[in-house]
């Protein structure tokens, strides 16, 4: 493979990888729309936001399904659906299924 075939194809994944956005004065980044697209978000979803080094990481927060979890006061972990949801019968016979 020769060098003008390598710088091609650097270029190419320079460009569709590399996005340079400016921070707004309240702090707010605009997702270019093929990264949107390609991950399925639409206005109003959320995503988390973490750090590595000095690169932040941004991730789709996806609807999680119940899961054990300790709480203060309890003994033994207890089945959560998560803040504002409810555990159903369907979500408890899936847990179990998926132990199978």
């Amino acid at each position: 493979m020769g060098g003008a075939d390598a710088l091609t194809i650097g270029e190419e994944v320079r460009r569709s990888y590399l996005m340079i956005k400016k921070l707004s004065s309240k702090g707010q980044i605009v997702l270019p729309a093929k990264y949107r697209r390609k991950l399925g978000l639409k206005a109003g979803h959320s995503l988390s936001v973490s750090q590595e080094g000095d690169r932040l990481i941004l991730e789709p927060v996806r609807k999680s399904s119940p899961r054990f979890v300790r709480l203060p006061g309890y003994p033994c972990p207890v089945l959560s659906a998560g803040k504002g949801r409810t555990v159903r019968d369907s979500d408890v016979t899936d847990l179990f299924e998926d132990d199978a």
